[in-house]
């Protein structure tokens, strides 16, 4: 994974990503090919005394190149 931005403002945090793996094994049925994927995403996550209270992914699966 690499921190693309990493924000904070009152109560949550944002963090948008860039990671990159190889096609190794079984992936939504679809079988290894040995190719690299790259996938952009952000994951917002609120804060609540000093812990994570709640957390929401988002990821570009149609964009995965």
């Amino acid at each position: 994974f690499t921190i693309d931005d990493l924000l904070a403002e009152g109560g949550k945090v944002l963090w948008r990503f860039t990671s990159q793996a190889t096609h190794t094994g079984p992936l939504m049925n679809i079988p290894p090919t040995g190719k690299r994927a790259t996938v952009t995403g952000m994951v917002l996550f609120r804060v609540a005394n000093d812990k994570i209270a709640e957390v929401w992914v988002n990821f570009d699966t149609l964009g995965i190149v």
